[in-house]
């Protein structure tokens, strides 16, 4: 449950009402910062890697940002990972809707738990400070417990969520709201009620009370003020006279609008994400829903509202949230860029010469496409796998289409030892069947004398890294290059 969200509280005109596929497919990406909370009590443990920690720990952090972009990234809409804290505040971490009549819901119930207004409350009031609120990202507390609610909107760049809900659809929901997004079922039953028809040519006359009216239209002024989510109530699976099949995921109820129209309401209206069918919600999201989150972000990024200092760079995507890359000498296990999951990654061959990886906006580097080191599903759950190999640049599938997107930082470090490898003697001087192979250790294939004291004759060397990675090179030893 979801207790508090926004009215429409776009600027006049910032939101066109459109539908539009083609105009949403125009939006170029658009990446935020993330950051995460994990609220624990004050006399919690506070360390992740303790197994008695109270909290969950980086996987399921991890894994909760790649869900948003699971949800978001169809809008180009794109998360960066910007790591997690642990906070002790016990005020923070025990939350409870007791605006919720249920005597279960009450603070009586549950004395040491604190308000989500008054915990809301006190996060605002801490805008500026660091050890509450990271700056320059989006906000994302996860509460140790929750009573009868699943997590809210914050703020313009905070949203709250229950260990549970973190890693399924509450946390998309709460990111709608923070994108603007009301629920599907805003306003039924009340002034603001959407009528069921989707006859723009009809409009309602606003002068009018609705009962005055016959069926007519105005989902792009009244509701959720998106056109293609139906006018829908709250739904429940056993709620007359708005009941879901929750095993159809259909509506199966028989309950009418504010004109005594019939709704008519799909099984893509049950699953939106917006919406309150809780027991069949994914993380599905309609065109109209995704036009007025990018109306939004535009108007926020034009008028610096606080949306605008979490925007960082899709260059961002590019670079790891752990680890580092080799440079020379010993390689280390540290020595392992970790790349966040959620994205579809292609690790190409890449040419140059890249102790490092090269700049983002550098595209000067050759690269092979259909020699692919490395490929990451963007449902990996085995994070350690996603790391960028040496030898090859970046590709985000997720990004297909994007005006610019080519791989990018090509890391082709030359400066490791081989840990062995071997040599191909090519008979007839031609590359063919008749060869011998000679394995060498890592002490003979690092030899700087090692061509120096082949025979004349023309060879492929091969030598296989630390990190997985090979590189083969084929020379013909003469008179010249003794």
């Amino acid at each position: 449950m979801c207790p508090v969200e926004d009215v429409n509280d776009l600027p006049p005109n910032a939101y066109s009402g459109s539908t539009d596929e083609t105009l949403l497919e125009a939006y170029e990406p658009v990446v935020f910062n993330v950051h995460t909370w994990l609220l624990v009590e004050d006399n919690d443990i506070t360390d992740p890697n303790n197994p008695n920690f109270p909290q969950v720990g980086q996987n399921e952090v991890l894994e909760s940002v790649a869900r948003l972009n699971h949800s978001f990234n169809k809008f180009n809409i794109f998360f960066k990972y910007n790591g997690f804290s642990v906070l002790n505040d016990t005020t923070l971490a025990l939350q409870i809707n007791d605006d919720n009549p249920h005597p279960a819901c009450s603070i009586a119930a549950y004395p040491n738990f604190t308000s989500y207004i008054d915990a809301r409350n006190y996060i605002n009031s801490q805008s500026n400070n660091p050890n509450v609120v990271k700056p320059n990202s989006l906000n994302i507390y996860v509460m140790k417990e929750a009573r009868c609610f699943g997590g809210m909107k914050i703020s313009a760049t905070a949203v709250s969520t229950n260990q549970v809900g973190m890693t399924q659809n509450n946390l998309t929901h709460e990111m709608g709201h923070l994108l603007r997004l009301l629920h599907t079922r805003q306003g039924s039953g009340s002034s603001a009620c959407e009528t069921v028809s989707r006859d723009a040519n009809n409009p309602c006359d606003p002068t009018l009370p609705l009962q005055n009216q016959p069926p007519c239209f105005n989902a792009d002024i009244k509701g959720d003020y998106i056109v293609d989510t139906a006018a829908t109530p709250s739904l429940g699976a056993n709620q007359f006279p708005n009941e879901y099949n929750t095993g159809s995921c259909e509506y199966t109820g028989e309950g009418e609008d504010c004109q005594d129209t019939p709704y008519q309401i799909f099984n893509e209206d049950i699953i939106n994400v917006m919406g309150n069918a809780y027991a069949c919600a994914t993380n599905h999201m309609t065109t109209g829903q995704g036009i007025k989150m990018r109306e939004y972000i535009e108007t926020a990024i034009t008028n610096s509202f606080p949306l605008a200092d979490a925007e960082v760079d899709v260059s961002a995507l590019y670079e790891p949230y752990s680890g580092s890359y080799y440079n020379s000498g010993p390689y280390l296990p540290e020595h392992t860029p970790l790349f966040q999951p959620g994205f579809t990654y292609s690790f190409l061959r890449c040419y140059g010469d890249y102790d490092q990886p090269s700049p983002y906006g550098d595209t000067s580097f050759s690269y092979t496409n259909g020699n692919i080191l490395l490929s990451i599903d963007k449902y990996e759950s085995d994070y350690s796998t996603i790391t960028h190999p040496n030898r090859s640049a970046i590709y985000i599938a997720q990004l297909d289409g994007y005006v610019v997107n080519r791989p990018r930082c090509c890391y082709n470090n030359n400066n490791g030892f081989a840990s062995d490898g071997r040599t191909v003697k090519f008979h007839d001087g031609v590359v063919n069947n008749n060869y011998t192979i000679t394995e060498r250790d890592s002490t003979a294939i690092n030899d700087p004398h090692l061509i120096n004291n082949l025979e004349n004759g023309l060879y492929k060397i091969e030598k296989e890294y630390p990190d997985g990675t090979q590189t083969q090179t084929v020379i013909y030893k003469g008179e010249g290059n003794e």
